[in-house]
């Protein structure tokens, strides 16, 4: 089986890449920007919005579907692509719908608000996903085929072998295991920086030990993936496997008041599901929206205010209060569609972005590097570094650009806002680096997945919804972003060590 594959995985390396795929041309692609054009350019002659943001937004709309074009070379859906979605995301649909969802509730000046909040950003956007696509596609193209990829990830077939799965997520359960012991020893060797979960590493042994459990998210997405193809083919192994991480990531999410942990898994489905057929899951996608929307959201910020009068300290305080939360759901149910708030699902970026682009100049920017150097500042072990400043450079941004524009709190140590990496850029350096890191980031990336998937399994390798998701970590600074891809070592070495003790079959 194993050299059936590996002769497959040849001959599919060796064939010239085809033109195009259909799937950049198919009605529900164009559709959907063009409803998001459409939806932006009705509610900006509803609201009066000034010229530039309609014409912004078409280009955008346009300049996304060039940068698919110049990766569509590839099936559908790969973490390259997930670049190009992402921003538009963020910066195209975001705008659009907020806006609307505001104009329809009778909030004619919202709605403006919105529209005209993120206008100057899109002129970053709109060129910077075309380069970033153009950068991505000449990496590909000239990334060696036969490797240099992580052999020790890709499985000889369609997916894990069971036995894979289980010792992933047995090292998971000694991580939790491990650290709950050292706790009753009086060992903690890591300290809440909040009660929102934030850490931070005094004991260099211990936040390994930690890391060894981040391997959690591989059997997530294996899993999702064995689950998007076809029920009957499943082994009853992976059935209980499934089985058991839905109720882990349902207990884990309740219990800490998490909106991330079950949105994670219905969207790693949804990437494997993509992936498999070239087309959107919708039916699962709008359940999945209604009841984040309608039941997780209200829960975790009916839960989180609950915390924050109660005088709530440390996570064990802050699982007490959604404990006896869930015995009245009542508290925290929707009464009415204006507790809607659509806005959770783009992170709040625009705005911020928007400012950023406003307050500074093409090759100025009012941080002069400052958030940079903070940045590599935290990818320092604290070893080396006992002196070094907490990762909070989300809650400097919260503090400045979001309390300047009245979306956060200026006192407020707590929370974090989001610009996304190439907007810190603005922040720093200007206009012309935040268009220039779309280009940095399609080299980065690229080479980052070839290596991890390699090149003919871009978009059918069990971490495929893994690595595309995690594309939502630019939304932080660039210090948290590559500090997220650090944390990764600990798991590929704990992979690598599994495939050398199976002798590669994997």
């Amino acid at each position: 089986m194993q050299n059936m594959t590996a002769a497959a995985d040849r001959q599919m390396l060796n064939r010239k890449p085809v033109r195009c795929c259909g799937w950049v041309r198919s009605l529900w692609l164009v559709l959907s920007l063009g409803g998001v054009m459409a939806m932006a350019t009705f509610t900006a002659l509803c609201t009066g919005a000034p010229a530039a943001y309609v014409v912004g937004q078409l280009v955008l709309g346009l300049s996304t579907y060039i940068a698919l074009f110049f990766l569509a070379n590839r099936p559908l859906f790969n973490p390259i692509h997930a670049v190009v979605f992402i921003f538009y995301w963020w910066f195209g649909v975001g705008p659009a719908v907020v806006a609307m969802r505001n104009f329809l509730l009778n909030m004619p000046d919202a709605a403006l608000y919105e529209q005209v909040s993120s206008m100057e950003a899109l002129w970053i956007v709109a060129p910077g996903l075309i380069f970033y696509a153009i950068i991505a596609r000449l990496t590909l193209n000239f990334y060696p085929r036969k490797g240099p990829y992580a052999r020790f990830l890709r499985p000889a077939g369609d997916n894990y072998r069971p036995r894979v799965l289980i010792i992933y997520l047995s090292l998971v359960g000694l991580s939790t295991a491990a650290l709950s012991v050292l706790q009753m020893m009086g060992i903690q060797g890591m300290e809440e920086t909040s009660f929102f979960g934030g850490t931070k590493t005094t004991i260099w042994w211990v936040g390994v030990i930690a890391a060894a459990g981040s391997i959690a998210p591989f059997v997530s997405s294996s899993l999702m993936t064995a689950l998007s193809g076809p029920w009957k083919k499943i082994p009853v192994v992976v059935w209980i496997l499934i089985g058991v991480v839905v109720a882990l990531t349902v207990v884990f999410a309740l219990l800490g008041g998490w909106k991330s942990p079950l949105a994670v898994l219905g969207a790693y489905f949804t990437i494997a599901y993509i992936s498999r057929y070239q087309r959107p899951p919708w039916l699962i996608m709008i359940l999945g929206a209604v009841v984040f929307l309608w039941v997780i959201t209200p829960f975790v910020h009916y839960g989180r205010h609950i915390a924050v009068t109660s005088g709530a300290t440390d996570s064990a305080m802050r699982k007490e209060v959604f404990m006896d939360i869930l015995k009245d759901p009542k508290a925290f149910m929707l009464a009415g569609k204006e507790g809607l708030y659509v806005s959770i699902f783009f992170r709040g970026i625009y705005p911020l972005a928007g400012e950023l682009t406003r307050r500074n100049g093409i090759i100025d920017g009012e941080w002069k590097g400052y958030t940079i150097l903070w940045g590599f500042e935290i990818l320092v072990p604290r070893a080396l570094l006992p002196n070094k400043r907490d990762a909070a450079i989300g809650n400097f941004f919260s503090r400045t650009v979001g309390a300047d524009i009245g979306r956060t709190n200026r006192n407020d140590t707590l929370n974090s806002a989001a610009v996304s990496i190439p907007f810190e850029l603005v922040g720093n350096y200007g206009w012309a680096a935040g268009v220039l890191s779309f280009g940095l980031i399609g080299v980065f990336w690229t080479l980052l997945c070839c290596w991890l998937l390699s090149p003919a399994r871009l978009s059918n390798h069990p971490l495929t919804p893994f690595l595309a998701l995690s594309t939502l970590g630019m939304e932080g600074a660039l210090g948290h972003y590559l500090a997220g891809l650090r944390g990764l070592i600990i798991p590929l070495f704990l992979c690598y060590f599994v495939y050398r003790l199976l002798r590669g079959r994997i």
